[in-house]
């Protein structure tokens, strides 16, 4: 069996080859597009960054640029509103050039958006090629590279929002408010920090004697809600009124997993006055958990014949419950929760089972050495960082001095502190991005290695995005069956490696 080293050369090799074939079918023309997301990095030097990089990534090709595009405070979790890319993919396929970017990550942090640019463009002749990451090509190395980069991508967006929500249910389960104010509230800060709501003026007073009025018996249901009616609420604001917590000071929604959490503020009744509002209204709670435990597939799978997302729930036969995916629609597909649940394991289990190659596709991202090329440009920051730090200190002294005037001194300052900023800003930019880069490398390879044990150290949401990036879009058949994507990481893999497979265990190269 040759050795991981050698199988990545003869990889490279066949890559290469790949290629050059392409070549001979496209133009010595590019097309370069670069892209940020945040508003902040467009005053900096982030898009002068990647546009530098891609000129010296075509000429080292000996490619002539025939245009630019640019996307200032672009996501790229979609293609949607990206007119740049879209100028510069029209671009690309008329001249049948390379479009060249500066990571991959650029053009797209989602795995179909990545896998479809990549499949017109290169159906249309075209060459895609990141000057920090190699080049897309049709071979079966270069797409499951492509796909692991995509996957990275989407990963990383998926943790940061993971990160997010966990920050978020955190402040809601501590009492706080993260949404818009309902009727009767207005936004106030609490001493702490956190958002909370303050009662609004008349507003608060006319719904706090309605809800105790009914709740004393002075007034009925319809007496409730004709008051609040003549208050000037519409029906389906009345109804999202008596059945709202928050005014009893409780805060209850998914981001608490449905719980009853007291509020960091008061309501303008007790709690103890909302409960018996809700029970005398025979009020039901309709908190819809967004990640339940128990099917942590909902909203992943879809149903092949409509292919709408599949729903999920238990049904009680002989007195026992038991736990389905199912479409909405009748006589579509379905299928119990413990068999779809033991499909996908068995899914992950495969990929533990192709290590051999998997080592060589970690082997193969890390020879790329993605922040290689950024080094160079992180050294000359950090020096200068390190040369106006102390040039700051010193312009103080300097003016005292009498070196320089109060307008020469005022202006070195701002010019000093911008460049500082500049810099500053580009560093912490790189580190957080080579920080998640290398996390999700680390769970991707986690997966594939040891599905079972990661999995279950997952929290629902994570599984989810976890199971999208290595599944693809999952559809369930009339035969019950579960069918990963055609172009996602997973069958990329094991079509690559099916010659390893003897007898369920893995085989040599």
């Amino acid at each position: 069996m040759p050795s991981v080293e050698e199988s990545a050369c003869e990889c490279a090799i066949l890559a290469q080859n790949e290629g050059e074939n392409v070549k001979e079918n496209t133009s010595k023309k590019a097309v370069i597009y670069t892209r940020v997301s945040s508003e902040a990095q467009v005053d900096g030097t982030s898009l002068d960054t990647q546009a530098e990089a891609c000129r010296a990534c075509a000429a080292r090709l000996g490619l002539a640029v025939i245009s630019e595009h640019e996307d200032a405070g672009k996501s790229a979790k979609s293609t949607v509103g990206r007119d740049a890319l879209a100028a510069a993919v029209d671009a690309a396929i008329t001249a049948r050039a390379a479009l060249i970017v500066y990571k991959f990550d650029r053009l797209s942090r989602n795995l179909g958006d990545g896998y479809d640019l990549r499949d017109m463009l290169l159906a249309k002749g075209c060459r895609i090629i990141s000057a920090t990451e190699g080049e897309a090509s049709a071979s079966p190395v270069s797409k499951a590279l492509y796909a692991m980069m995509m996957a990275f991508s989407e990963l990383d967006n998926d943790m940061r929002a993971e990160r997010c929500r966990t920050g978020m249910c955190a402040r809601a389960k501590a009492g706080f408010w993260l949404s818009n104010p309902p009727v009767g509230f207005k936004l106030g800060k609490h001493p702490s920090g956190g958002t909370i709501l303050v009662p609004d003026g008349d507003q608060s007073v006319i719904l706090r004697n309605a809800f105790l009025d009914f709740i004393s018996g002075r007034i009925d249901k319809s007496g409730l809600i004709k008051r609040l009616k003549d208050a000037g609420h519409p029906g389906s604001t009345i109804d999202r009124i008596i059945r709202s917590p928050v005014y009893g000071g409780i805060v209850r929604n998914r981001l608490t997993n449905g719980e009853d959490v007291p509020a960091a503020f008061p309501g303008l009744i007790t709690a103890d006055q909302f409960y018996v509002m809700e029970a005398k209204l025979k009020l039901k709670k309709r908190v819809q958990l967004k990640d339940n435990p128990a099917f942590p597939y909902t909203g992943i799978i879809h149903c092949s014949v409509c292919g709408q997302p599949v729903r999920s729930g238990f049904s009680k036969s002989k007195g026992k419950s038991f736990g389905y995916y199912f479409c909405k629609e009748a006589k579509h597909p379905s299928a119990r929760r413990d068999d779809i649940h033991a499909q996908i394991e068995a899914m992950l289990s495969d990929l533990g089972k192709i290590a051999s190659f998997l080592e060589l596709l970690k082997g193969a991202v890390n020879d790329l050495d993605l922040q290689d090329p950024d080094r160079a440009e992180r050294t000359r920051r950090q020096r200068a960082v390190s040369r106006i730090e102390p040039q700051l200190a010193r312009l103080r002294s300097a003016l005292l001095e009498g070196v320089f005037s109060a307008e020469e001194y005022a202006a070195e300052k701002d010019r000093l502190t911008t460049e500082l900023a500049e810099h500053r800003i580009w560093l912490e930019s790189h580190d957080a991005s080579a920080d998640h880069r290398s996390e999700c490398i680390d769970i991707l390879i986690g997966v594939f290695t040891n599905p079972a044990e990661l999995i279950e150290g997952l929290t629902v949401a994570q599984t989810k995005g976890l199971v999208r990036i290595v599944f693809g879009k999952l559809t369930l058949t009339p035969e019950k069956k579960i069918e990963p994507a055609s172009d996602s990481v997973y069958t990329i893999l094991t079509s690559a490696n099916a010659g390893s497979f003897s007898d369920g265990a893995p085989g040599g190269d």
